[in-house]
């Protein structure tokens, strides 16, 4: 058995990432940074937030 090199490591704690995160990853572009005006939520409340305001309006 040879000795685990450096990224041999760092490969071995990598974490898959899911598909939510992907999805943060794709929005955080586009999502408004909040230097002006009204502070902003954050990207992961808001998108928790959209569906059930969604699911509120349908009623």
């Amino acid at each position: 058995m040879s000795q685990m090199t450096f990224s041999d490591y760092e490969y071995s704690l990598r974490k898959r990432k899911t598909k939510r995160e992907e999805w943060v990853e794709f929005v955080r572009p586009y999502y408004p940074n909040g230097k002006r005006g009204r502070p902003t939520k954050g990207i992961e409340k808001m998108l928790r937030m959209y569906p059930v305001a969604d699911l509120v309006q349908s009623l």
